[in-house]
């Protein structure tokens, strides 16, 4: 395996006695990697080779011993022993457990006087590739590359959250950024402050966040993705970055308190269901690159009583169907 190559030690026996040893070289595996999936996960094979004279698996194992200098790092959850015929070398194939990281070693023995032993050192290292998947604090990450990874649900119980900047795994600093649904369904957050780093509010990343009052995002940040802050009914007031572009559809729909809202003036339309039932929405100004308004884009904001258009290029056909029905009149 291309992150946790192992090799086989060679143990001759004869006569239940262990005469020959060759010791393994220092082998590598990644915790919180299945390498044999059928064993469930964090399981790896490490194998013993033996050249034996005995029959049945059974009485190998009375006269090997097997055993790890510090069980906390692996365990040895399983024994497996293929014997020799006589012309066929056998082998013991040990099933460890990486726990955490950290090394130990895998010792296998004679039971006789001699009591010869042959040993393999275990490195247990972080699981660093693209996709691992990382609990730190109240906060869980996926890996997305070797400068990046996505903050993919946060289960702590704070208030007032802070997306940090980066992480470190494993020794290295990692830039964070949002993933999808990273909040959704969250009701204990009320707010939430986010690095320049983030680039993007993702689809339904605040979604359902019905506690969430205010949020201030980076003013790097060029798209709100669909259903980004749907439902956060308790959501007063946001300011949509100089440098934002897209707007999700039904980005900011059901916000039932949203009473002031300003449009990024790079914006270039506004997506359909945008800001649909913002009923406490009073007025909004539509920026000058924006060419298109989508269908029921202000629809049931029964309060929107000013409506600022800057923008030349909206013409009777780019606004579309229902795009300010319900609004107040």
């Amino acid at each position: 395996d291309e992150k946790g190559a192992y090799k086989d030690v060679t143990v001759h026996v004869k006569k239940h006695m262990i005469y020959e040893i060759y010791p393994f070289a220092v082998s590598v595996f990644t915790l919180d990697k299945t390498i044999n999936p059928s064993y469930g996960k964090n399981m790896v094979p490490v194998s013993f080779g033996l050249n034996c004279n005995l029959f049945y698996s059974d009485i190998v194992n009375q006269y090997l011993t097997y055993s790890v200098s510090d069980t906390s790092i692996a365990t040895i959850e399983k024994v497996e022993v293929n014997a020799g015929d006589g012309s066929n070398a056998g082998s013991v194939n040990l099933i460890v457990k990486a726990k955490k990281p950290g090394k130990t070693t895998i010792t296998i023995q004679a039971k006789d006087d001699l009591k010869q032993s042959c040993s393999v050192v275990l490195e247990i290292k972080e699981d660093t590739s693209v996709g691992a998947v990382k609990t730190i604090d109240n906060a869980i990450y996926r890996i997305y590359n070797d400068k990046s990874v996505y903050l993919t649900k946060y289960i702590g119980t704070e208030k007032e959250v802070v997306v940090p900047e980066k992480v470190e795994i494993a020794g290295k600093m990692y830039k964070v950024m949002l993933d999808r649904e990273a909040f959704e369904n969250n009701t204990t957050i009320t707010s939430v402050t986010m690095g320049e780093q983030i680039g993007s509010i993702p689809d339904s990343c605040f979604k359902g966040c019905t506690s969430l009052k205010s949020v201030e995002i980076s003013s790097s940040a060029t798209l709100i993705g669909h259903n980004a802050f749907y439902g956060c009914k308790n959501l007063k007031k946001v300011t949509i970055p100089g440098n934002v572009k897209d707007l999700g559809n039904k980005a900011f729909a059901n916000c039932t308190s949203l009473k002031s809202i300003s449009l990024s003036s790079k914006l270039s339309s506004i997506s359909s269901g945008a800001f649909m039932n913002c009923t406490k929405l009073s007025k909004i100004t539509i920026p000058s690159k924006v060419n298109k308004i989508f269908s029921k884009a202000f629809y049931n904001c029964k309060n929107l009583k000013t409506i600022t258009i800057k923008s030349k290029k909206l013409k009777s056909n780019t606004v579309m169907s229902k795009a300010f029905k319900g609004i107040h009149k």
